[in-house]
């Protein structure tokens, strides 16, 4: 694939890879997620997350408090879920994707405002973000979304949703088993159909 902002390989200036290209990331460590945006790469390496290619994120990296099970890109923001179910994101927070509150630009990791809830899945659109969070009491299993809301991808109808918003309670009560956040849209899975 293009390789122009170095997004497929950091180490060379190559404008595009026509075969599968195996990428040295200089670790002794396996890599435990990988994920990939807007000309934009990132992976889990233990509790640290090492970022490639466009922009401010390129080339940093970041240590978390836990180990990273799971990395979800954006065009300019980038979240993971570490392995004691804690969601961190960094990066643009122009549309509230980092979901913390109003903000321009994280650097450093932050964490979205779960209410509590522990985060058991993460899918990462555009300009928003979305997870299965799991807390107590019946129908404990939520979908949250947050970020850029232009095509009501995080739910609701404000254009924007800085705080992580509970969508499953506009739709079916259930045990939630799946999300995914795409460029505008969003889809989840409901066990009981």
């Amino acid at each position: 694939g293009p390789n122009g902002l170095r997004q497929v390989e950091w180490s060379q200036s190559a404008a595009r890879f026509l075969e599968p290209h195996l990428v040295d990331l200089r670790t002794p460590e396996p890599i435990r997620a990988i994920g990939t945006g807007d000309n934009l790469t990132c992976a889990g390496i233990s509790d640290t997350l090492l970022c490639w290619g466009r922009g401010a994120l390129a080339v940093d990296e970041t240590n978390a408090p836990a180990a990273i099970n799971v990395v979800g890109v954006g065009n300019d923001h980038v979240c993971g879920m570490l392995d004691d179910d804690s969601l961190w994101c960094f990066g643009s927070d122009a549309r509230g994707q980092l979901g913390g509150g109003p903000g321009d630009q994280s650097p450093s990791p932050v964490q979205p405002n779960l209410a509590g809830d522990a985060a058991i899945q993460l899918s990462v659109g555009a300009q928003h973000s979305c997870a299965i969070t799991e807390g107590d009491g019946p129908d404990a299993r939520k979908v949250k979304c947050w970020g850029d809301n232009r095509s009501n991808q995080a739910g609701g109808i404000v254009n924007q949703v800085e705080l992580p918003r509970d969508v499953s309670g506009d739709l079916v009560p259930g045990e939630w088993v799946d999300v995914a956040a795409g460029v505008l849209h969003s889809c989840a899975i409901n066990a009981r159909g």
